[in-house]
């Protein structure tokens, strides 16, 4: 049972955890205003995910760094789409992936946009 606990508790083993930077904080923040904005507990979201809360909660104060299909999972299970703009390489080292999300069928909702950083070497 600890052993599943383990692998559930780390988002399907789609990410890991890290030290925390300002990339990661903001990436966490970025995802912590989206389900906010649907009205989910971090509970709710674990659920949806498979995971469980302490998870989200480490997720959100970027403690994890989700890879792009954990973002994307995560944003679709709060009912939103993730549009990620493709840059050069030397933008994406230097300032980051842009990346925004919508919810469809919402245009009066504004989009919230985050730069996604590179990981650090």
């Amino acid at each position: 049972m600890l052993l599943l606990d383990a692998v559930r508790d780390n988002i399907d083993g789609m990410s890991s955890s890290c030290t925390i930077t300002d990339d990661t904080q903001a990436t966490g923040a970025f995802l912590r205003q989206l389900r906010e904005q649907v009205g989910l507990s971090q509970r709710d979201l674990a659920s949806r995910l498979g995971c469980q809360q302490p998870a989200i909660a480490r997720l959100e104060t970027g403690g994890v760094r989700p890879n792009l299909l954990t973002l994307q999972r995560i944003v679709e299970a709060l009912g939103f789409e993730l549009e990620i703009q493709a840059v050069d390489r030397q933008r994406a080292l230097t300032t980051g992936v842009p990346a925004k999300a919508k919810r469809p069928g919402h245009s009066h909702e504004p989009e919230l946009r985050c730069d996604f950083q590179k990981a650090p070497a």
